[in-house]
């Protein structure tokens, strides 16, 4: 092969030269106007694809139905403001109207359990990672308002951090002075991010599993039997419940501080609080920037958005809603059994990895401050349904 060394660049002539020029040119024209091309059909695809162009789908949000959405229910949960690309059940404001809470001074205990001379308050949920940041910023919180003396604040209050539902009971039976419910909206998002803990807590085959199709439908058939209970336990025990996904966050939490301080120290001290409000707020405010979005956890639910499957669970969320009388028949359901009827006689089985849920949510009639007087309960923690 002969080398092309620079004296043969100068024998080129000017008319070969002048060709090639032409040529690039219409290359470079060609290429340029496929470029532009292309650009156009992917932009338009993608607005053809975006979730709030839908008009069609009832379970993706859009401007037209965000009131629904929006709504403000009568136990304590303060909804997000929708995001067009938020995605909802179809009645999922059904399944947010059972939610209860308990702040009647007249009827809900505030029970301190014998062997505690403290407030035990649960920072109560299903298994996640938003829930542990959470907890470490109520107790950030409090510390500010006890001097960062940590003694001292261990002789006023004691926190707990939970995913066992408590036992059946009048008050005195889960060892709870005050319980924090804190839940995601929507409830998909809820069921996603106690996935998501789960699958960290036991290694990556569970990551590889959690989009199988049946523990999705049996998971979600849990978080609603876990709500069950918890508003169940509302009936008599002081509750407070906060939705991590709210737009005003800083001041739901900042609310919750303040409500566990005037039911430890009295209104005598509400001038010590309100000293330190500026103090505790910008605690708040901090910890929500180093933990913005609240959970690590993406919004799995989007893979949702371009499937059959949400209508599938708005069918599951019913169906547990009307074998309950939405949510108010006692016992609620076994988390044990996280079926539809019909689905044992067809062969269905409960996921190992929903077992691993059931596990966490089950009852813990072993902890030193609650009794399972109730069968239920000692049948869930032994994770056997058919003794009830």
């Amino acid at each position: 092969m002969v080398a092309f060394r620079p004296e043969n660049r100068r024998t080129i002539s000017s008319g070969g030269r002048s060709k090639r020029q032409k040529s690039l040119k219409i290359s470079s024209i060609l290429l340029a106007s496929f470029m532009i091309l292309f650009s156009t059909v992917v932009l338009f695809f993608t607005h053809m694809m975006r979730p709030e162009s839908s008009e069609t789908s009832n379970n993706i949000i859009s401007p037209q139905n965000l009131s629904q959405n929006q709504r403000v229910n009568d136990h304590g949960i303060h909804q997000h403001v929708e995001e067009p690309d938020r995605i909802s059940l179809s009645n999922e404001q059904l399944f947010l109207q059972t939610i209860k809470d308990c702040t009647d001074e007249a009827k809900c205990g505030h029970h301190i359990p014998n062997g505690s001379k403290v407030q035990r308050i649960a920072i109560h949920s299903p298994p996640s990672a938003a829930t542990g940041a959470f907890f470490d910023m109520i107790e950030g919180a409090l510390l500010t308002y006890y001097n960062n003396d940590k003694q001292a604040m261990s002789q006023k209050i004691e926190l707990i951090r939970s995913t066992h539902v408590p036992p059946y009971g009048y008050g005195k039976s889960h060892g709870y002075t005050k319980i924090i419910r804190v839940m995601y909206t929507p409830i998909l998002k809820e069921v996603f991010e106690t996935l998501s803990a789960l699958a960290i807590e036991n290694g990556p085959e569970f990551f590889e599993e959690m989009w199988d199709k049946s523990l999705i439908e049996q998971s979600l058939r849990q978080i609603v039997r876990y709500h069950c209970r918890m508003s169940h336990v509302a009936a008599h025990t002081a509750m407070l419940n906060i939705d991590l996904d709210s737009s005003s966050i800083d001041q739901d939490v900042l609310n919750i501080v303040k409500h566990i301080i005037e039911h430890i120290d009295g209104e005598q001290n509400e001038k010590i609080f309100d000293h330190k409000l500026r103090e505790i707020e910008n605690d708040i405010k901090s910890k929500l920037i180093t933990n913005e979005p609240f959970s690590t956890t993406p919004d799995l639910s989007h893979r949702f958005y371009y499937t059959d499957e949400v209508d599938t669970l708005s069918e599951v969320l019913q169906t547990e809603l009307d074998l309950t009388n939405n949510l108010q028949k006692w016992p609620c359901l076994s988390f044990w059994d996280p079926f539809s009827p019909g689905d044992v006689q067809n062969g269905v089985s409960i996921n190992d990895h929903a077992k691993t849920l059931a596990k966490a949510l089950s009852p813990n009639c072993s902890d030193a401050f609650s009794k399972c007087t109730v069968k239920k309960d000692r049948c869930e923690e032994k994770g056997d349904s058919s003794c009830v």
